[in-house]
């Protein structure tokens, strides 16, 4: 969303760590893939997600029990793949109503999770590389992939 857009620099700001990289943009031209990393440090990804504060979605269910959304998670699966940093965390952040119109407002630390997630090699040589390839494919021929 754009407000989440707006607010990301100030989350990741938030968290205070020393040398952490914004906006990063990996390609992998062998494979047609570009992956935008919203902060890293050397050794660690923070994937920026926000929220609806009393929102009743199953990822903010998910998120409310410090559990990872399963397209979050395939999301920063493949953010580590392709940085080759292998540790990351989701940085959930609860938007109040008032949040979405100023963007002037200060991060509260309470409405920050951070939500590990491991990285998964097995995942992205099962799930995430065959069906990217099958699209890789279609690309190169301009056709619609198959499964």
């Amino acid at each position: 969303t754009k407000a989440g857009t707006n607010w990301e620099h100030k989350i990741l700001d938030s968290l205070h760590i020393d040398g952490m990289e914004k906006d990063k943009q990996i390609l992998l031209p062998e494979i047609l893939l570009r992956v935008n990393l919203d902060g890293n440090t050397p050794g660690r990804i923070y994937e920026c997600k926000t929220y609806k504060v009393g929102g009743a979605s199953n990822d903010i269910k998910m998120i409310m029990q410090g559990l990872c959304p399963p397209g979050y998670r395939n999301q920063v699966q493949v953010q580590m793949y392709a940085s080759k940093i292998y540790g990351a965390d989701v940085v959930a952040y609860g938007l109040l109503p008032e949040d979405y119109n100023n963007y002037l407002r200060a991060v509260d630390p309470g409405r920050r999770k951070l939500i590990p997630v491991t990285y998964d090699p097995n995942w992205i040589e099962r799930v995430y590389l065959p069906k990217h390839m099958i699209l890789c494919e279609a690309l190169k021929r301009r056709a619609f992939p198959y499964v």
